[in-house]
C-alpha cells in the first residue's frame, strides 16, 4: 500500500489528506492524554482473529500515509501496538522498526524512478537520522516509558500543527 500511497502523492493535492492526518494525530494525542496510564504498563492481550485484523487493516493505512506523506507514520504503528497489543511505549517504540523500515523501503523506489529524491540532501539526511536513531534508541532505554509517551504526545502534536498549518 505505500507504493499506492507514493502514486496518489505524486499524483494529487494532498491537502484534503493533511486535514484528516492532522485530525488523527489530535485524536491519539488527546486518547493518550485522556489515559494517562496506557502505554506505561504492558497489558496482557490474546492474540486472536480481530486484533490481528485490525493491524492488517492498520498496517495498510499506515503504509499508504507513508506512501504520501512519508514522515510520521510511525506514530499509527507505535499507537497501534500500545492500543491492539497492549505494549508499552518502549516495547511499542522498538517493535515499530521492522514495519517502518519495510514500508520505507517499498515506497522509496516510486520516488527514486520519478526522480525525486535529491541525494546530495537525502545521504547526509539518512546518515545524521542513523546516528539519530542509535542516541535516541540509547536515550530511551535509560529513561523509559513516561520520557518516551511525554515525547510521543509532543510529537504528535507538533505534527498535528503542521498539518493544519
Amino acid at each position: 500500500t505505500s507504493w499506492y500511497g507514493s502514486v496518489v502523492a505524486i499524483s494529487l493535492n494532498a491537502r484534503t489528506l493533511e486535514t484528516i492526518v492532522g485530525s488523527c494525530m489530535i485524536i491519539i494525542s488527546a486518547i493518550i492524554l485522556i489515559n494517562p496510564k496506557i502505554g506505561l504498563q504492558e497489558k496482557e492481550k490474546k492474540i486472536s482473529f480481530l486484533p490481528i485484523f485490525i493491524s492488517i487493516i492498520l498496517g495498510a493505512m499506515t503504509g499508504f500515509y507513508t506512501g504520501i506523506f512519508g514522515g510520521g507514520a510511525n506514530v499509527f504503528i507505535i499507537f497501534g501496538f500500545i492500543l491492539i497489543f497492549g505494549h508499552t511505549f518502549l516495547q511499542a517504540t522498538a517493535s515499530s522498526k521492522l514495519p517502518n523500515l519495510l514500508i520505507n523501503a517499498i515506497s522509496v523506489p516510486m520516488f527514486v524512478v520519478k526522480g525525486f529524491v535529491h541525494w546530495e540532501i537525502a545521504i547526509p539526511l539518512t546518515l545524521s537520522t542513523a546516528a539519530g536513531s542509535y542516541f535516541g534508541a540509547r536515550l530511551a532505554v535509560e529513561k523509559g516509558n513516561k520520557f518516551i509517551r511525554a515525547l510521543f504526545v509532543g510529537l504528535v502534536f507538533m505534527l498535528a500543527l503542521k498539518y493544519f498549518l
